[in-house]
C-alpha cells in the first residue's frame, strides 16, 4: 500500500470474522486473468457446433448448466482449500457415501427433510474428520485425503452395492422442480456460489485464507488461528459436498455407489483452470466460474460428437496437466520478478532520499532541518499476497510520525521492515549516521539501546520498578 493510504485511513477497524473488508481495501489474491480461458470456452462451442449442429441450442446450454451445478457448488470449497494451500481428494467418494446413506434414509422414512438434514450433517462430519486428520497427522493433505478417498469409496459399497431409489416426492421436487422456468438446483448453486465468492474476496475470513496460502507461518505470527481455520475450512467443504449429494439424489432419482467417480478430477480441473494456484495464495471467483463452464462445455461436447466416455477422462486429465504446468510457470515468473526487485533494494547515503516523500512540516510551517530517517519504495510480498506496496516517507529530527490505515494496509509490515524483523523485496532506506539496513531486530537496539522490538514495532524499554521491602 502507498503511504497515502497508510496516513489518511481513519475508519475504525472491523475485526469480526465475517465482517466485510473496509472500503478502499484491496481484494486479496491476484486477478485471475482468465480472458484466454474464456476464449478457449468460446472456441470449444464453435468447434462442437460445427461437428454437431444440435450442440448450439438453448436447450443444450440449459442442460449443460444443470449438469454443472454440482461442480459449481463443490468447486467453491475446493478452491478455498487450494487458496489456503490445502486440498481434498476424497470429495468424489464423499459424494457416493453421503448420497447412498441419504438415499437409504429417504427411502426408509419417506421424509425429505430428514434426508436433507442427514446429508448435510454427514457431509459436515466427514469434512471435519478430514480436517482433523490433516492437522493432527501433520502429513501432506494429498496423502491423507487420498486414503480417505479409498475409505469412503469402500464404505459406500458396504452400505449398498446396488442402486437405491424410491425417494419421496418432496426430494424429487427439490432436484427437478422449477420456478419461472429455472430449476431449483440452478438457483441454489448460483446463490451458494455468490455468497461463497463474497466471503472469499470481501470478508476478513477470506483474507485470512489468502494469507495462510501465501505464507502460513507469517499468517500465524500475525495472529491468525491457522489450525482452527483450516479445520473449519475442511468442515465447510464437507457441508458443500453434502449439499451436492442431496441435490444429485433429488435430480437423478436414484443413487449408486459409483456416483462420484471422476468427480474430484472435474472439480480440481475447473478450479485450477480458473486461476486458483495449486500452491495457494491466489485465485478469484470469476475465473473459477469460467473454469466450471469450460469443463461443462467440454464434457457435453464430447458426448455430442459420439466419443466414448474414456475420452472425457483423457481430455479433462490433459487440461488439468496443462493448467498445472501453466500454474508452475506463473509461479516461476513471479519468483524471478521478486528476485529482480530484491536486487534493487539499496541503502542510500545520508540525505540521498530526501525527496522520497513529503516531509511533515513543523507547527510554524517550516520544514525540519533535513530528515533523520527516510524510506522510499518499500515493498513486501508473501507469495502471491502483497503485504506492502510502495511505502515512502521521511522523518525529521524531533518529529513523531503515526501510521494510520485500514486493516491490511501494511502498517505492521512497514514497521517490521524498519525495525529489521523482515527484509523488503525492494526500496531504499537511510538512518541518521552511517547508512545501514537493519538485518534483524537486534540491530534496532544496537543503533538505539533504549528501544526494543515488541510485537510489531520498537517500543521503549520499560522502566524497572523498585522492589518493595515489607520491613521498611
Amino acid at each position: 500500500m502507498s503511504t497515502d493510504s497508510l496516513r489518511t485511513g481513519t475508519t475504525p477497524l472491523q475485526t469480526g470474522r465475517f465482517s466485510s473488508l473496509l472500503p478502499g481495501v484491496k481484494a486479496p489474491g491476484e486477478a485471475s486473468g482468465r480472458i484466454g480461458l474464456a476464449l478457449v470456452a468460446l472456441g470449444l462451442i464453435v468447434a462442437f457446433s460445427l461437428l454437431n449442429k444440435s450442440f448450439f441450442s438453448l436447450d443444450n446450454f440449459v442442460v449443460i448448466g444443470v449438469n454443472s451445478t454440482s461442480i459449481l457448488i463443490a468447486v467453491l470449497g475446493t478452491s478455498a482449500l487450494l487458496i489456503a494451500g490445502y486440498v481434498d481428494l476424497s470429495i468424489g467418494s464423499m459424494v457416493a457415501l453421503i448420497g447412498i446413506i441419504t438415499a437409504k434414509v429417504a427411502v426408509a422414512t419417506q421424509s425429505a427433510l430428514l434426508a436433507i438434514c442427514v446429508g448435510l450433517g454427514l457431509g459436515l462430519l466427514l469434512g471435519l474428520l478430514n480436517g482433523l486428520l490433516v492437522r493432527r497427522l501433520s502429513i501432506s493433505p494429498l496423502i491423507v485425503t487420498l486414503a480417505m478417498l479409498a475409505l469412503y469409496g469402500g464404505l459406500a459399497f458396504v452400505v449398498s452395492s446396488t442402486a437405491v431409489y424410491g425417494f419421496p416426492e418432496a426430494l424429487l421436487e427439490l432436484g427437478r422442480g422449477k420456478i419461472f422456468g429455472i430449476q431449483y438446483t440452478v438457483i441454489i448453486a448460483a446463490l451458494v456460489f455468490v455468497i461463497g465468492a463474497f466471503v472469499l474476496t470481501s470478508t476478513v475470513t477470506g483474507l485470512r485464507l489468502y494469507a495462510i496460502g501465501g505464507d502460513p507461518r507469517a499468517a500465524e505470527l500475525c495472529g491468525i488461528p491457522v489450525g482452527r481455520t483450516v479445520v473449519g475450512l475442511y468442515a465447510a467443504n464437507g457441508l458443500l459436498i453434502g449439499l451436492v449429494s442431496v441435490l444429485i439424489a433429488g435430480r437423478l432419482g436414484s443413487i449408486t455407489p459409483t456416483i462420484g467417480v471422476r468427480f474430484e478430477l472435474d472439480v480440481l480441473t475447473a478450479a485450477i483452470l480458473g486461476g486458483v494456484a495449486f500452491s495457494g495464495g491466489s485465485g478469484r471467483p470469476l475465473g473459477i466460474a469460467i473454469g466450471v463452464a469450460t469443463i461443462g462445455i467440454l464434457n457435453a461436447g464430447l458426448i455430442f460428437v459420439g466419443l466414448q466416455s474414456w475420452w472425457q477422462s483423457i481430455s479433462v486429465g490433459s487440461m488439468l496437466l496443462l493448467a498445472l504446468v501453466a500454474d508452475q510457470a506463473a509461479i516461476g515468473f513471479r519468483g524471478r520478478r521478486a528476485r529482480a526487485a530484491a536486487t534493487n533494494f539499496t541503502v542510500a547515503d545520508n540525505g540521498a532520499v530526501a525527496s522520497a516523500g513529503p516531509a511533515v512540516t513543523e507547527g510554524n510551517g517550516e520544514a525540519p532541518q533535513g530528515p533523520a530517517f527516510s524510506i522510499a519504495g518499500a515493498r513486501k510480498s508473501y507469495g502471491a499476497l502483497t503485504a506492502l506496496e510502495e511505502a515512502s516517507f521521511t522523518v525529521g529530527k524531533g518529529e513523531i510520525v503515526c501510521l494510520l490505515g485500514d486493516n491490511g494496509a501494511g502498517k505492521s509490515t512497514l514497521v517490521k521492515i524498519i525495525s529489521g524483523a523482515i527484509r523488503p523485496d525492494a526500496g531504499a532506506m537511510t538512518l541518521e549516521g552511517p547508512a545501514d539496513f537493519l538485518q534483524e531486530p537486534a540491530g534496532c537496539t544496537r543503533r538505539r539501546p533504549g528501544d526494543r522490538l515488541s510485537g510489531f514495532g520498537a517500543l521503549p524499554e520499560p522502566q524497572r520498578r523498585p522492589q518493595y521491602d515489607p520491613r521498611a
